[in-house]
């Protein structure tokens, strides 16, 4: 067994900047990711808003905080935590694809996940013409049609990149207003190759290999629907996000009633040496700045908490 003082779970900006806090106190500390690290801040366009940078790309400012978090803490990319259980001496054990470690203490950070529309076409045209990731995807329509579905901060940051892009961008809102920073929805409302649906829902991704339509069904000012069949080559979803929570459930996390985990102030859970940070928390806020800020705290939480704990073993 591979005892270690704290585990990250998410190598998103909350867990790496806690990483880093973490380490830097002369913890033993290990971070695990499904992926690569990042978290969607990697999947970011440019980020403009972070202090520091008037605009740097979600992959270069990713890379930058791996780089640091490395000095101080072991990251284990790829590498899946599938279940946390609470010992008798409230050490935590940690059973991970390949391995299982100790922990005294535990820090959350999995993040948000892309939610799925759960309509005809979605699943089937996954990777063939439907993606939750502009950046990731978004050069393989150059010169394309493409369609965005969603309202939020992500929905106009994916429009407006891929904007550069494709020839003519949808976008289906299924609201009356878009939500997110006024700059950059006036400078959605701006772009001529920008095409917005309000009231606007997507029932079906059609298409044989590949995507070559999406139907859409619009809600008019005189309540009349209409149904448009849009010749597309890409379905862009950007629904919103739901947390990445459903292994905690079990260990008995309070949740709230979006299935964020609840912590404190200072980052703590209702279980003693667990903690959690970023956009997986009740926070109200989901921004990097914020998610770094909550990181830092978990990580001095967490230092607080192994020394304690050792003091009483």
């Amino acid at each position: 067994m591979n005892e270690i003082d704290v585990a990250i779970i998410g190598a998103g900006p909350a867990g790496l900047t806690a990483g880093i806090y973490a380490g830097r106190s002369k913890l033993n500390v290990k971070i695990f990711d499904t992926g690569v690290g990042g978290g969607m801040m990697a999947t970011a366009h440019a980020i403009e808003n972070y202090p520091g940078f008037e605009s740097i790309s979600g992959m270069e400012l990713a890379e930058r905080m791996l780089n640091q978090c490395k000095k101080y803490a072991e990251i284990e990319e790829i590498e899946t935590v599938e279940r946390i259980e609470i010992e008798r001496n409230n050490l935590k054990k940690i059973k991970t694809e390949n391995n299982e470690y100790t922990a005294k203490a535990v820090i959350i950070a999995t993040g948000l996940t892309h939610k799925k529309l759960n309509i005809k076409g979605e699943k089937e045209f996954l990777g063939r013409g439907v993606s939750y990731c502009a950046t990731c995807d978004g050069m393989f329509f150059k010169g394309k049609n493409v369609l965005v579905v969603g309202k939020g901060r992500t929905a106009v940051s994916d429009a407006l990149y891929l904007s550069d892009l494709a020839s003519v961008v949808y976008i289906a809102n299924n609201g009356d207003v878009f939500t997110g920073e006024q700059i950059d929805i006036d400078a959605l409302n701006s772009k001529k190759n920008i095409k917005i649906f309000y009231n606007a829902y997507l029932r079906e991704i059609k298409g044989e290999k590949l995507v070559k339509k999406a139907l859409i069904n619009v809600n008019e000012k005189d309540n009349m629907e209409r149904e448009l069949d849009l010749d597309v080559d890409g379905v862009f979803i950007a629904a919103g996000e739901i947390a990445n929570t459903e292994i905690f459930k079990v260990i008995g996390l309070n949740l709230n009633e979006k299935e964020n985990i609840i912590v404190d102030s200072l980052q703590r859970t209702n279980i003693d040496g667990i903690f959690a940070a970023g956009d997986v928390t009740n926070s109200i806020v989901k921004q990097i700045s914020v998610a770094v800020g909550s990181g830092a705290i978990a990580g001095l939480e967490a230092y607080k908490y192994v020394k304690k704990f050792e003091k009483v073993k």
